[in-house]
């Protein structure tokens, strides 16, 4: 954190005053990272890392280089090797000048943030908001690339809503969701629309607004199945079978359950395989047919 302080401090003057917009050139688009970023959308986080490891990263130019760095640190934290995941971004953030690349930053900032959250550490995750924030309102300054931005506040929205969500503060998630959601409608990733859609979802779920969280539930299903994104298919129809436990529609909900069984035994993910079997078990139970539990 100290690094990130003294860099912002050592720097906003000059990103305000020697800036150049005529300058300054949005990087060309590299084959290689848009093939990955397609992958990851898939949900293929392994091919995704596979993919990265063997790039030739020599050959590269500079914003094209960290950008993979980053991208390795959010397959890393999709996996689950968050500790592995927030080391990488925190070490590409060491190595991007905040000034000549502001949103590449930014995006290695958002790493630090899931990563930090996802390990329990949620005043890490706010301080480096924070910081966050800051940075993108000096873009907003510059009217540099206003959608590239919009995403980029529309992720912090997220993850203030996430952690909102964790320390009990549902009212306060759901705006923030809400306000990610906005934002992040109006760009091309439709992965991170999904996810937006997905905690918009859990946050009616724990409100016991059912039908408004099936709603955006059946609208992150939609994006998932555009994607081709099995794993997220197979996780929002596990959430809700959830719901329809929860309404006691156990027929429907254990229609939900199998559906999202049978993408989950062609993955490598064996919790949320063992999750599913656990389920259709206590529907089973719940309906009295205990030799099918």
């Amino acid at each position: 954190m100290p690094f990130i302080r003294k860099t912002f401090i050592r720097s906003i003057f000059i990103f305000v005053e020697n800036i150049n917009p005529k300058k300054r050139k949005t990087p060309p688009k590299n084959a290689l990272l848009l093939q990955i970023k397609a992958i990851i959308q898939k949900g293929d986080y392994q091919t995704a890392l596979e993919q990265i490891e063997r790039a030739n990263v020599q050959n590269m130019e500079l914003h094209a280089r960290l950008s993979l760095q980053i991208l390795k640190s959010i397959v890393l934290i999709k996996m689950g090797k968050i500790k592995e995941g927030r080391a990488e971004a925190t070490r590409v953030s060491q190595e991007i000048d905040p000034v000549e690349m502001p949103l590449l930053y930014v995006d290695a900032l958002l790493g630090i943030i899931s990563a930090s959250w996802k390990l329990g550490d949620y005043d890490k995750s706010l301080q480096v908001i924070e910081t966050a924030q800051k940075y993108l309102e000096l873009c907003y300054e510059k009217k540099k690339q206003p959608i590239e931005i919009n995403k980029r506040k529309g992720l912090v929205y997220y993850h203030k809503s996430v952690i909102s969500l964790k320390k009990g503060h549902i009212d306060d998630a759901r705006q923030y969701a809400h306000q990610s959601f906005e934002l992040l409608q109006k760009t091309d990733d439709k992965s991170v629309l999904a996810e937006s859609l997905h905690l918009l979802g859990v946050t009616y779920h724990q409100q016991g607004d059912l039908n408004e969280a099936l709603h955006y539930y059946q609208q992150c299903l939609s994006v998932h199945e555009q994607l081709g994104n099995e794993q997220g298919i197979a996780n929002t129809l596990n959430v809700i079978g959830m719901l329809y436990s929860r309404q006691g529609l156990l027929d429907k909900a254990l229609d939900y359950y199998q559906q999202s069984l049978a993408l989950r035994k062609g993955t490598a993910n064996k919790e949320d395989l063992a999750n599913s079997y656990n389920n259709i078990g206590v529907i089973y139970y719940k309906k009295g047919q205990l030799n099918q539990a």
